[in-house]
């Protein structure tokens, strides 16, 4: 598949938005929420179930046959339970999107990140979204440790901290910002997700996308942790291999505890499909 890159500019537009915190935002309060001067969307019509989303260096935004669940989610910062109202339209159609910043965006573990305003820049301009929020008692999982001793699982452990010291340079090596973040591998019969440098309450919304609900971090770990799970999706042939519930047990030494939990929910009001580039 070939993509070209085209370039833009970043313009600052001062807007109000009545985002729940929980969103990254304060409520009522205005902000300067940079947004692409030139972006490229075209639908994907490839039929591979294989996505992508990449902010490589150079102010790079790439998201290669995403369906607008996975961009809203994305964008704001959302777990799949957290995002309501979207039409059935939204799951099946897929799309490219290619930008590029006037210059290198820094790391950063400030959310919301600009690449995430820049995205919902674009999706209010492009696909004409408009939200709210709510709050809705939800079944979920609360992520805990296992052992009163602190000693994790074969497969978790304690991150060195060079992620940590690249998320804040714009000049750290390039193969450093490469190795950090969360890897996944999906196969009909097995799935595998690697992570180097990630606080736990990312990981817990990393798992949501496996369990199907929401997942709040009640382990109490600071810093950032290097993990492998290997696991058995739901909808496996495969039924030897241990679920993301076992896996996460015994892996890494931390449980899924089913839970009810008040929830900021973004509401879908209003999306279309693009406006022609």
């Amino acid at each position: 598949l070939q993509v070209s890159v085209m370039v833009f500019a970043v313009t600052l537009v001062p807007v109000t938005r009545d985002l729940d915190p929980a969103f990254g935002q304060t409520s009522s309060q205005t902000i300067t929420k940079p947004s692409f001067e030139v972006a490229s969307v075209k639908p994907n019509k490839s039929g591979v179930p294989a996505m992508s989303i990449e902010t490589p260096p150079g102010g790079r935004f790439i998201a290669t046959n995403v369906d607008l669940g996975v961009l809203i989610r994305n964008a704001y910062g959302l777990q799949e339970s957290q995002l309501a109202g979207l039409p059935d339209w939204t799951a099946s159609e897929r799309f490219d999107i290619v930008a590029k910043a006037e210059q290198d965006i820094p790391r950063t573990t400030e959310r919301p990140s600009p690449y995430q305003l820049m995205l919902q820049s674009l999706l209010e301009d492009r696909f004409n979204l408009r939200v709210h929020t709510e709050t809705r008692d939800l079944p979920g999982y609360a992520l805990v440790v296992v052992r009163s001793d602190g000693k994790f699982g074969p497969r978790l452990k304690v991150h060195g901290g060079e992620c940590d010291r690249a998320a804040g340079s714009a000049t750290a090596p390039r193969s450093s910002v490469l190795n950090c973040g969360t890897r996944t591998n999906m196969t009909p019969t097995g799935g595998k997700t690697t992570g180097s440098g990630i606080r736990m309450e990312t990981f817990a919304r990393n798992l949501a996308g496996f369990t199907g609900r929401y997942v709040v971090d009640r382990t109490g770990l600071p810093g950032s942790y290097d993990f492998e799970i290997e696991f058995t999706p739901d909808q496996s042939p495969d039924t030897t291999g241990p679920s993301i519930f076992t896996a996460v047990q015994e892996q890494l030494g931390l449980k899924l505890d089913s839970v009810r939990v008040p929830t900021e929910v973004l509401v879908i009001d209003s999306i279309e499909r693009p406006t022609p580039d």
